[in-house]
């Protein structure tokens, strides 16, 4: 009954995303110099620690805190997303590095990806605006993500993946995970 409900929520959070995808697009094909795509995948409703004991250990996870709803909103940017993208915004093909998993982002990756992190929250802001004025402040930003565990664990939230390619090829993902 209790998912019942948030799930009739979900139409609402929909709508949203439509105008935050808008904005997305935009921003990246600038940041990338290439157009792109992004497509809203299976938005479900999910306890938070299920989410997480499925999760990819190498992601950059970011936390927005949503004023005046005093809210947190999780942002989770996959490693593949990141690596393309940057490669792409310095010219590149958007190759990967090799499958060798690294630990640590470079330099520039991590001020790349506190550039995207501004401009996302600006585009939060955008999209919330028609529905209720709230405000978007990138709150934390890490990599490996240790403070998953500082939720309850049987908190509900909204998991929101959107796909970004470019010619048709997935690059990568950003996942939106709404607290209820």
């Amino acid at each position: 009954s209790e998912q019942a409900f948030l799930l009739r929520r979900i139409p609402i959070l929909s709508i949203v995303h439509e105008r935050l995808i808008q904005g997305l697009q935009q921003v990246l094909s600038t940041l990338i110099k290439a157009p792109c795509q992004i497509t809203q995948k299976n938005l479900q409703s999910r306890f938070i620690d299920d989410y997480f004991r499925h999760m990819p250990a190498s992601i950059s996870m970011n936390t927005f805190c949503v004023s005046p709803l005093n809210g947190q909103v999780l942002l989770l940017l996959d490693e593949s997303l990141v690596y393309h993208t940057v490669d792409r915004a310095f010219g590149g093909t958007g190759k990967a590095p090799s499958n060798t998993i690294r630990n640590v982002l470079a330099a520039t990756e991590l001020a790349w990806i506190q550039s995207l992190l501004s401009d996302i929250s600006k585009q939060l802001d955008f999209a919330f605006e028609p529905t209720v004025p709230l405000y978007f402040t990138l709150e934390a930003s890490q990599i490996t993500p240790i403070s998953a565990q500082a939720y309850p664990p049987k908190m509900l939230v909204a998991v929101c993946p959107l796909e970004l390619s470019i010619e048709n090829q997935v690059i990568g993902q950003l996942t939106f995970l709404w607290q209820y």
